[in-house]
């Protein structure tokens, strides 16, 4: 088989599939390896765009924990981490906002943007979408539980 109608096969398949998701709500979690090469970030993005094409709405919930360090370090901001999570003082939630909220949020938002995406970043500050409280009996200065989800509608456009 001539390998253009093999990949339009797929391409088909893939949308029958998806379309079965037509409407529906999914939430991403993307972080990792994929952050740190601009290749996957690349595909990552056009990934996102063509499920929003399929008619998904994706809520995507992003890491960046190296990048916090990254920059906490040039700032002279120690990073510790307990148990294996980050202990995030006064200091260092700074840094932590400065960064997911605002460099790595809207480098998300542009990528996918650059495809005709549509993207709008948010964090959990605004609109209250989350609120915390610190966990007792922990060490922890600042790992927070989720309380209380509060729901932003997604409308389809």
């Amino acid at each position: 088989m001539h390998p253009r109608i093999e990949t339009t096969m797929e391409l088909q398949a893939g949308a029958s599939y998806l379309a079965k998701y037509d409407g529906t709500t999914i939430v991403i979690k993307y972080g990792g390896a994929v952050m740190l090469d601009a290749e996957l970030e690349d595909a990552f993005a056009r990934d996102i765009v063509q499920l929003k094409q399929a008619g998904i709405r994706i809520v995507l919930v992003h890491g960046g924990g190296k990048e916090v360090t990254e920059i906490a370090s040039r700032l002279g901001v120690s990073t510790r981490f307990i148990h294996g999570q980050r202990y995030t003082d006064a200091a260092m939630m700074q840094v932590v906002q400065m960064v997911l909220a605002g460099k790595t949020n809207k480098d998300i938002v542009a990528r996918i943007n650059c495809h005709h995406g549509n993207a709008l970043g948010l964090c959990g500050i605004d609109l209250n979408l989350l609120r915390v409280r610190t966990m007792s009996g922990e060490e922890l200065a600042r790992i927070r539980h989720r309380r209380r989800r509060c729901a932003l509608r997604l409308r389809r456009r």
